[in-house]
C-alpha cells in the first residue's frame, strides 16, 4: 500500500503478489494502512482510483468502507474514484 499526497488527501495505490491475488487480503490491508495513515497524519480523506474493468480492486475497496465519489479517467480510461474519510 502506498500513498500519495496531495494536500489533506492522500492518493492511495495498492498491489499484492500474484500469489496472494483473489485471497481476500487487499480490503484488510488497505484498511489497516488506512487507520494508520489517519491516526499518524492531518490527512482527511483518502481516495482511489479505479478502472472500470478492475471490479477485483473495486470490490476491495468497498469492503475497505470506501464510498462511489463518481467517475474519473485514469490514463484515458473510465474511472470511479473512491473515498475513504
Amino acid at each position: 500500500v502506498r500513498f500519495d499526497m496531495a494536500g489533506d488527501t492522500a492518493v492511495v495505490s495498492v498491489s499484492l503478489a500474484p500469489g496472494v491475488r483473489g485471497r481476500g487480503y487487499a480490503a484488510p490491508f488497505v484498511w489497516l494502512a488506512c487507520d494508520e495513515l489517519f491516526a499518524g497524519s492531518g490527512v482527511g480523506a483518502v481516495e482511489a482510483l479505479v478502472k472500470d474493468e478492475n471490479r477485483a480492486s473495486a470490490r476491495a475497496f468497498a469492503r475497505a468502507g470506501f464510498a462511489d465519489a463518481g467517475a474519473a479517467t485514469v490514463s484515458g480510461h473510465p474511472a470511479r474514484r473512491l473515498l475513504l474519510h
